[in-house]
């Protein structure tokens, strides 16, 4: 069962594989094909994708109350294999300039996905009648975007002009942040945020999340189709509805915010991963409306990128994960305090050196200052591996002190 207590290799290695796989490239960089789409692919495809597949697996059975049989955690590391598969494939292919194994690798990535989506909506149409079903609905939608998001991203692989390039890019992008990676943040961060602020969740937060839903949804396809047509407007009206969609399903996270706020290092990722999610949406919106020519947005889109995957997926992942690990380890409270001490060390420092890296490299500074914030950033969410590694020691040797005594 996703949800069973203790270590599990593979849902806990390989989204930390990618992680520090993306820190290597960065490392590397000068000397490796595509680098930067490689460290944008690593946070975004490798480590925040097999997440979002393991723990929206995870809260589904503890929001919908269904039990697992013992086949149930053999059947979800086959569809992690496959989509560890799918991802090493891709991220093989498209430097390599290998079409035909970018195809194959984004088919399992599909797969791998659709089928977990499928698992899903039959836990829903299984379980009883109960609150916050709608965070299920959102993880099944989620999951219906990434074949769509694969085929763009296949048909950017095969290098189209300036033109498509920047129509396919915008859509691609959008897909996958807003569509797959966006909707399974907001229907996990409906019970996970006030869970991490160890608060009540407010009242009205199921009601907001499944008014939401259909906005997000149509936002996003009128986005796609806009994008695919051509027109810089209808897209970025399209960006604009998804906008008000998020902030109105994210009047839910206002409410335990205000009451206790955040403190720890989890609390402060996950929002400043949103905050950054909100501004990639307007800096592309803006891109859109202000240069008017696919040509040029495609051109001046690396900043999207650094702002999805640093800003975005980075921290959201190693925030979600400072707060579920110790959690998931299970062995009693003092077990859990013993691990989120270690994921708690330096968490100001390490939160400014991501987020005020991020936001010099951004702004149009000298080369030299924008290598040295580059490296401060990386050095921010790169700590996130040792410590974790400790924290995991630490509840271990703590749950085996209680076993002791």
């Amino acid at each position: 069962m996703s949800g069973a207590r203790g270590t599990w290799g593979m849902r806990d290695r390989p989204g930390v594989v990618w992680l520090v796989l993306a820190v290597v490239v960065a490392l590397v960089h000068p000397v490796v094909p595509e680098s930067t789409w490689l460290m944008v692919h690593l946070v975004l495809l490798g480590a925040l994708t097999h997440s979002a597949m393991v723990w929206s697996t995870h809260f589904a059975h503890a929001l919908l109350r269904v039990r697992a049989d013992p086949a149930d955690r053999g059947r979800q590391s086959r569809r992690l294999v496959t989509l560890l598969a799918g991802t090493a494939l891709v991220l093989l292919g498209v430097p390599g300039g290998w079409w035909p194994v970018t195809v194959a690798g984004a088919t399992l990535v599909s797969v791998a996905v659709l089928w977990h989506g499928i698992v899903l909506w039959r836990m829903l149409r299984a379980a009883l009648p109960g609150r916050f079903r709608i965070a299920v609905r959102y993880y099944v939608a989620a999951a219906a975007w990434v074949p769509v998001g694969a085929t763009l991203g296949v048909l950017l692989a095969r290098g189209p002009d300036d033109l498509w390039h920047g129509r396919l890019i915008v859509a691609h992008s959008m897909v996958m942040a807003l569509g797959w990676l966006g909707l399974t943040l907001t229907g996990t961060l409906l019970t996970l945020w006030p869970t991490m602020l160890r608060t009540r969740i407010d009242d009205r937060a199921e009601r907001w999340a499944r008014q939401a839903l259909p906005v997000l949804l149509g936002s996003l396809a009128l986005v796609v189709t806009a994008a695919l047509t051509g027109s810089t407007g209808v897209t970025a009206a399209g960006l604009g509805c998804y906008l008000l969609g998020l902030l109105w399903w994210g009047r839910a996270l206002l409410r335990p915010a205000l009451t206790r706020p955040p403190s720890e290092y989890a609390t402060y990722a996950v929002s400043a991963a949103l905050a950054w999610l909100i501004t990639g949406i307007g800096w592309v919106a803006v891109a859109l409306v202000t240069r008017g020519d696919w040509a040029a947005v495609g051109a001046s889109y690396t900043p999207v990128a650094a702002i999805l995957a640093t800003g975005f997926a980075a921290q959201l992942v190693t925030g979600a994960l400072s707060s579920l690990i110790p959690s998931v380890l299970g062995g009693g409270p003092s077990v859990v305090r013993a691990g989120r001490a270690w994921f708690e060390r330096l968490a100001v420092t390490r939160v400014t050196l991501v987020n005020g890296g991020l936001l010099l490299c951004l702004l149009p500074v000298p080369s030299a200052v924008r290598v040295a914030c580059a490296a401060l950033v990386l050095v921010g969410l790169a700590a996130f591996v040792p410590l974790m590694v400790g924290g995991i020691r630490a509840c271990v040797a703590a749950r085996r002190a209680l076993a002791v005594a």
